[in-house]
């Protein structure tokens, strides 16, 4: 009968460089998503300063002018008013996405140092929790233009003829397209951290068995 020695191995420690990779990029794209924030956090204060400023410019019906002049106010008139009132109508929109977007910065520039200190569970947790908020915030608000004002301004197609049905189907395509585009993206980023996850697991000893023998003990029946 044979004995054999068990070998306790370690498995040589995970690149650190995964980890602080992760945290160089959260730092580029926590930068970007503070910017638009910011952005769109001072968009509906920039809109009201320059609305009443496009108001004065398109100035009066011109009452002394040709039918062609005045056909042409009312044409562009028709088109600002339009668009400041579709604006106005998206300002609860950019104080939710400012208010989202600079969530998600906050939360990526704290999981940098984290990061790049080498914890691993609270820097991983983190960053989850950065890209599902902007996840969420993005398929919200695809969902609040859809059904709220819309991805457009209306600029009366229907008066103009234009079929609402074919306007509708735009509208539906283009919101489609927006939701696969937002599933895509953050597909890619949720892989990137499964993949650092991965990479980054600690590893247990594994025991292996030596090919030298402790003892052979001889069969007492030969």
């Amino acid at each position: 009968m044979q004995e054999y020695s068990v070998v306790q191995m370690n498995e040589p420690e995970p690149s650190k460089w995964w980890l602080k990779g992760l945290a160089i990029f959260m730092l580029i794209s926590s930068i970007f998503a503070g910017i638009g924030g910011i952005g769109a956090l001072a968009t509906p204060i920039l809109f009201d300063l320059i609305s009443e400023e496009i108001q004065t410019a398109i100035g009066q019906l011109p009452e002394n002018g040709t039918q062609s002049e005045k056909d042409e106010w009312i044409e562009e008139e028709a088109i600002v008013t339009e668009t400041l009132e579709y604006f106005e109508g998206l300002e609860s929109f950019f104080v939710i996405s400012g208010v989202a977007s600079c969530l998600v910065a906050l939360l990526g520039i704290f999981s940098v140092p984290v990061l790049w200190s080498g914890d691993r569970n609270l820097g991983l947790k983190m960053v989850a929790g950065a890209f599902t908020i902007n996840l969420l915030s993005n398929l919200g608000a695809q969902f609040y233009l859809f059904s709220g004002p819309g991805l457009t301004p209306d600029y009366g197609f229907e008066e103009a003829g234009l079929d609402p049905y074919f306007m509708d189907s735009i509208n539906t395509f283009s919101f489609v397209s927006n939701i696969a585009g937002l599933i895509c993206c953050n597909l890619v980023l949720f892989s990137v951290l499964a993949l650092v996850a991965s990479q980054t697991k600690p590893m247990g000893p594994v025991e292996l068995k030596s090919g030298f023998h402790l003892n052979n003990i001889e069969n007492p029946d030969k």
